[in-house]
């Protein structure tokens, strides 16, 4: 298959994640949205995070639609991460 037509057919992912800095032995899931070709460069992409715990594995890994990618990009990861400590 031509690269140039794979590229065009990037798919959209919602990763969950464990974030980091929140006390010793402490974790906290953090969502990140990511639009790659497959799942597992998705996964990877979203383990590569600033603040992600990269010792650990993604807890959850889904496909979802453009739409919900594009409605879940709209407020940063972190701040949805930093209003749950509140």
């Amino acid at each position: 298959m031509d690269q140039r037509v794979q590229s065009d057919q990037q798919k959209y992912y919602r990763i969950c994640v464990p974030r980091g800095h929140v006390g010793s032995g402490k974790s906290q899931e953090i969502v990140f949205y990511i639009e790659a070709d497959d799942i597992a460069t998705a996964v990877k992409k979203a383990m590569m995070m600033p603040g992600v715990k990269h010792s650990r594995y993604a807890s959850n890994a889904t496909e979802v639609t453009k739409d919900e990618y594009v409605e879940g990009r709209k407020v940063s990861a972190y701040t949805k991460y930093i209003g749950n400590l509140r």
